[in-house]
């Protein structure tokens, strides 16, 4: 693969090549398209552009659409919310999106997007490298893409969230350690 100069890849889904997918930016700003719409180039391809971008916006996440599932929004400065796929309508590649995220001074910039099931966990980490893991079901569940959520997290002055992961529940996790520990019996 191509780069520009400056250019980096950060994110890599595993698709059936038919899916929606979700591309937002740190400005709160995303667009929903068709994977279809990404032609098919050979290896050494730059590729597509799939959002336009501002002056000193970049990505911070893509998610494919589940429309069993949510979408999970978590801001710096510790905002998080979830709702539905169904407020992100498909548009074309290559438009600069609507709101995702209402962005404010308190909420600070947008630091990642993930499809998430009501029984997942997230797993939040900071500049600092506190790291916390707390239930997807814990965070609100909102109609409107321009609200600013709820407190997922409480920061040091100093401290930003930097990056966030969906995961299994804890207690899934224990479930599947169990189920393969009396296999093995």
């Amino acid at each position: 693969m191509n780069l520009d100069e400056g250019d980096k890849l950060e994110f890599v889904k595993h698709t059936t090549g038919e899916n929606d997918i979700v591309i937002a930016t740190r400005e709160g700003k995303a667009v929903r398209f068709c994977e279809k719409e990404a032609r098919v180039m050979g290896r050494t391809a730059r590729g597509v552009r799939g959002i336009k971008l501002k002056d000193g916006d970049y990505v911070v996440g893509v998610a494919i659409v589940d429309e069993e599932k949510m979408l999970i929004t978590v801001t710096e400065k510790g905002f998080g919310k979830r709702n539905g796929f169904e407020g992100y309508t498909a548009h074309s590649r290559g438009t600069s999106g609507v709101l995702c995220h209402k962005l404010t001074e308190k909420t600070g910039k947008l630091a990642g997007i993930a499809t998430v099931a009501d029984d997942d966990d997230i797993m939040i980490i900071t500049n600092e490298g506190i790291l916390i893991r707390m239930p997807v079901s814990d965070v609100n569940v909102y109609d409107g893409n321009s609200t600013v959520g709820v407190r997922v997290m409480r920061l040091d002055e100093n401290a930003v969230i930097v990056n966030f992961a969906a995961t299994k529940s804890e207690a899934k996790e224990e479930e599947e350690i169990n189920a393969a520990i009396a296999e093995s019996d």
